[in-house]
């Protein structure tokens, strides 16, 4: 919980290469929670990491297909 709040203020403050850090830590305790994908994704993408970004923001569609925002950022 603590690296996700973690995430969150960084991804809310725009420094994604930490949002990157915090998100990969939780994915890495708990792997099916789309959010967390989704917030990586689009922090790569924000970074210009668009190979990195693709991975993750497919995972979110495949745990919530009517992602939205997922597919947003797919569709760029």
């Amino acid at each position: 919980k603590f690296s996700r709040d973690i995430g969150e203020i960084y991804f809310k403050n725009s420094a994604f290469q930490e949002s990157v850090e915090m998100f990969t830590k939780c994915i890495s305790y708990t792997n099916d929670i789309a959010d967390y994908y989704l917030k990586r994704g689009i922090s790569y993408y924000n970074l210009g990491e668009t190979d990195n970004a693709k991975p993750d923001l497919d995972k979110v569609i495949s745990l919530d297909p009517e992602n939205k925002l997922a597919k947003e950022h797919l569709s760029k």
